[in-house]
Order: C-alpha cells, then sequence, then structure tokens
C-alpha cells in the first residue's frame, strides 16, 4: 500500500537499549556457533522487534520456520543437525519426537506473524497467523494475534476503497500492491565505518573509469552542492559528496562520456545480452562455459569479471521466467532480477564483504529519518533467500547476508538504480559513473538510453557550454522541470536526502521570501 499503517515503537530508554544491543550480541554470537538451531534464531526474531526491526525480525522468524520443517524430512541435509539442537536424536520415534518440533514450530509462526504485522504487510501476517492457528487451533497466543492482525486487516481493507491506485491496476498488480509493506529505511547501529567510506583505493579506481569513459574531459572531486543541508539531514555516504567536474572547456552539445554497466536487468530477459541487456545481433558471442550470449567480447569479458561466475551452470530460471509465467509485473520481476545480479557479484567477489565489493562500495542510500521502502515476505525474505540458495550460499551459516546487508543492499539499489521503458518492456540499471553525478533543477548535462541496442549504457553530452572547473549537473526527474521548487523539493528528497539546493531552486526560494518572481529559461526545452 502507499503508506505505512502500523508504526513501529522504537526503544528510547537508554538502558533498555543497551541491554537489548547486548543480548542481539549475545544471540547473534550463539547463530555463529550453531546457525542450524531454530530456538536461537527466534529468540534473536523476538529481540530484533523489540529494538524495531520487523524486518529484520522476519527474516530470523522465516530461518527458524525453514529449518524446523526441514528437520521432518529425513532426505534433508539438515535435518540431522536441526534436529540435534531440538533435542530429537532418534528418527525411529518421528511420532513421539513432533511435539518438540511443534512448540518450535508454534513459536516461529508467532514471531513471523508479528514481526509482518509491524512491518505493515497486512495480508502476509493474516495468512501466516491464519495457517498457524489452524495448524495449531489451541495456542491462546496465536488466537490473540490473529484477532489483532484480522483487526488491522480488515480496516485497512475499508481505507483501500477509496484508494484510486486500485481502479487502474491489473489483477497482478493489486496483488503485489496489497501484499506490499513498508519498514523505515535506516542504516543499522551496528554496522562498521568501513561499511561507509569508499576508501582511497576505490577512489584511485572510479578516477581512472570516469577519466576513460569521457576522453579524459572530466573528473571525479569533492562537490559543494550540499553544503546547505542540515547537518541532521546527513547520513550515510554524506560526509563525502563527490561530483564530477569539467577538465576543460566543453563545447554545446558534445558528447561527454558513455557508462556501460552490467548491474541492469531487463523483464524478459531472454534473447538478451546476458550481460547489457541488449538485442543480439546474429553475430552473438557465445560463453565458453554456459549457454550465456552476448552482443559483444566487451560484454563477455565484462561479465566474467563481475558476475558471471557465480551464475554459471546454476538453474535461475524461477527468477528469469517470472514476467513471462505471469508470476510478476514487468517492474517486478526486472527489479528483483537486478537484485540477483548485484548479489552474484557479491557472491563472485567472496573475499570481500558483499557491502564491500567495488560495485557497492561507491553506492550509498538516503536515510532521512522518514523514508520508507517496500517490504514483503515473499520478495524481500523468500525470494532472495532462494536467490542466495541458488547461488550456493548457505543462508544459516554465511552471516554475510544475513537480513540487515540484504535490506542495506536495496536501499543502496533503490536510491541509485533508474528505472525505463524501451520497447514495451521495462528496464533497471545501476550506470556506476552516472550515479556521480548531482542533481540540478536546470542541468548543464543530457542523459539518453542507449534506444538503438536497448542496452544499459547511456550517453551524456552537454546542453550548453561548460568552462573548466565547472561541477556538471544532470536532472533526476525531467517532468518536474515546471513546477514551483517547493513541490519539486518535496519529490526529490527521496533521492537527495534534503531539499535540493541547486541554484535553481536557492533562488526561487529567495525571491518567494522577498515576494518576487524568478523564471528560468529551461535549457532541455530547447535542445
Amino acid at each position: 500500500m502507499t503508506s505505512p499503517r502500523i508504526r513501529v515503537e522504537r526503544l528510547t530508554n537508554v538502558q533498555e537499549i543497551r541491554s537489548f544491543r547486548k543480548h542481539l550480541q549475545s544471540l547473534t554470537k550463539r547463530l555463529h556457533d550453531s546457525p542450524y538451531d531454530p530456538s536461537v534464531w527466534i529468540r534473536r526474531s523476538d529481540v530484533l522487534l523489540s529494538m524495531g526491526y520487523p524486518e529484520l525480525a522476519t527474516g530470523d522468524a522465516y530461518k527458524a520456520l525453514i529449518l524446523i520443517r526441514k528437520s521432518r524430512n529425513p532426505r534433508s541435509g539438515l535435518a540431522a543437525r536441526v534436529n540435534h539442537h531440538l533435542a530429537i536424536y532418534q528418527p525411529s520415534t518421528a511420532i513421539r519426537n513432533e511435539p518438540q518440533r511443534c512448540i518450535a514450530e508454534e513459536n516461529a509462526m508467532l514471531a513471523l506473524a508479528q514481526a509482518l504485522l509491524q512491518a505493515n504487510c497486512l495480508q502476509e501476517s493474516l495468512d501466516y497467523a491464519l495457517l498457524a492457528v489452524t495448524t495449531y487451533p489451541k495456542n491462546r497466543k496465536l488466537r490473540s494475534v490473529l484477532a489483532i492482525v484480522q483487526s488491522a486487516y480488515d480496516h485497512d481493507q475499508i481505507e483501500s476503497e477509496m484508494d484510486e491506485n486500485l481502479g487502474v491496476m491489473n489483477a497482478l498488480e493489486e496483488c503485489e500492491y496489497r501484499r506490499s509493506g513498508h519498514v523505515l529505511s535506516q542504516s543499522y547501529p551496528w554496522m562498521k565505518p568501513d561499511l561507509f567510506s569508499r576508501g582511497a583505493d576505490l577512489n584511485t579506481s572510479l578516477q581512472r573509469q570516469i577519466l576513460r569513459a569521457s576522453w579524459s574531459q572530466c573528473r571525479l572531486e569533492q562537490s559543494t552542492i550540499r553544503e546547505g543541508m542540515p547537518l541532521e539531514d546527513r547520513s550515510e555516504g554524506l560526509s563525502e559528496v563527490f561530483g564530477v567536474m569539467a577538465i576543460e572547456d566543453i563545447a554545446r552539445k558534445e558528447m561527454l562520456l558513455i557508462d556501460h554497466t552490467a548491474a541492469c536487468a531487463v523483464d524478459d530477459p531472454m534473447d538478451r545480452c546476458s550481460c547489457c541487456c541488449g538485442l543480439l545481433a546474429a553475430s552473438s558471442v557465445h560463453a565458453k562455459c554456459c549457454s550465456a550470449r552476448y552482443c559483444s567480447r566487451f560484454c563477455a569479458d565484462h561479465a566474467l569479471a563481475t558476475y558471471h561466475l557465480a551464475v554459471c551452470g546454476k538453474d535461475l530460471s524461477q527468477f528469469e521466467k517470472a514476467y513471462r509465467k505471469n508470476l510478476a509485473t514487468p517492474e517486478k520481476a526486472a527489479d528483483e532480477l537486478l537484485f540477483l545480479r548485484v548479489l552474484a557479484g557479491a557472491v563472485q567477489q567472496s573475499a570481500a564483504h558483499p557491502l564491500c565489493t567495488p560495485f557497492v562500495k561507491q553506492l550509498t542510500a538516503m536515510y532521512d529519518g522518514n523514508k520508507h521502502q517496500p517490504f514483503d515476505c515473499k520478495t524481500n525474505i523468500i525470494g532472495t533467500f532462494k536467490m542466495l540458495t541458488c547461488l550456493g550460499v548457505d543462508i544459516f551459516a554465511n552471516h554475510n547476508f544475513d537480513t540487515w546487508v540484504l535490506q542495506t543492499l536495496r536501499a543502496r539499489i533503490g536510491n541509485n538504480a533508474r528505472e525505463y521503458s524501451i520497447d514495451g518492456h521495462a528496464h533497471i540499471a545501476i550506470n556506476p559513473l552516472y550515479s556521480f553525478f548531482n542533481h540540478s533543477c536546470e542541468p548543464n548535462v543530457k542523459w539518453e538510453d542507449d534506444k538503438s541496442m536497448h542496452s544499459s549504457s547511456i550517453r551524456m553530452h552537454t546542453l550548453r557550454s561548460v568552462t573548466k572547473g565547472e561541477e556538471l549537473f544532470i536532472n533526476y526527474q525531467e517532468e518536474l522541470s515546471k513546477k514551483p521548487y517547493l513541490e519539486r523539493r518535496k519529490i526529490l528528497r527521496q533521492w537527495l536526502g534534503s531539499d535540493c539546493q541547486c541554484r535553481r531552486c536557492v533562488d526561487e526560494e529567495v525571491a518567494d521570501r522577498l515576494g518576487q518572481e524568478i523564471k528560468f529559461p529551461s535549457v532541455l526545452s530547447r535542445y
């Protein structure tokens, strides 16, 4: 739905916060030692929910549920390990040992329904609560939670009758819309400083990339665009805001740079370049190791260097065919395929933490204290766990891919990805150099999609003459150009993390205070 419905209460008492953090650290350490103990996952889920992190509590509760269900399957490689923690040592006495599993399963279902309720996933919370009460009708706690969830769901259904968005959706779009909840987009207090900063080595690498892509016309430097930002609005990555500066005078309509990327996806990847998602020519390049095809040798080499080793030989058809099988909307299918591509890159570079790979480290998320991001169990938890399992990651023992890491990855992707449509297909991409161009409501640079090959590459050119040392700006939302500055700022805040401080917005704000009218000639309209 469009706005958060359940308000998550945050801990404010200092002693309580310290106590819960200590308990969280203790349980996390236990999970490192005993990753297949469902009871510890349930207990940590309860602690995370008490701390105000329902999205993380959902992940832990669902992991517990997976383990308990696998313990019933003697063919599962995890059964013996899980049964050991459930104090079930003799498979031959399955009927007698079932009560231990049932108690654990009741607790896991209870934790999951409560977490989803707090995550505003009312439909999913109701589904799991109904399943739990149907399975364990004598459990009073489950019946009590079901009553609370049912009441919240019924109230939401009444309110949704006035939702105009539902009237223009098809059945699949409405299903995704109703299932989606919202959680606060936030950095987690236990994140170490090295997970935020880019580091000198990465900055040097990025400098080489942008010099090469721009034919030495521009470089990265510290930007002053957000000097007017209130200190309380500064969050992840904002202590080092870079911008793209002109190294030399550049004429109007000059090609500035071409930005290629493998971090991209299209709703239906069949008969597309496996790297850039562009159209395949008759002379496409075939991978020697598998069935992957590429539009060029450049894309083949780029894929091999960034993500291909992690996906080679893996059956990822359930994600690649989601749109074709009408299991996801075009936009949702593309979004999840992009997330899969980023995860594959992190798995391939397993020596680094997923948030410290060269590609991910250059991305930042915006946390302004009030921004929420979509969340639902099917997508953020179940689907993501399936992706990791297909990529060979043990979701229980490999804590580098804990749910807080996955949520942070989604926040960074959401803040840097650009969505676009070509030839009726939904595309999404993160162009690494494009991400360093700051926004202005009166830009001096325009970017364009690759409409010839339908690839993820973008081309940038100047809208007017640019002088040496001048910062280069693009417009993140061109359709906002004709709107007043207050409306522009409100919409742009989700990307900027604060009010837009571009020259046009600042000048219009000053003029507004003085009761004057100011008009900016649109460079975009003249091009």
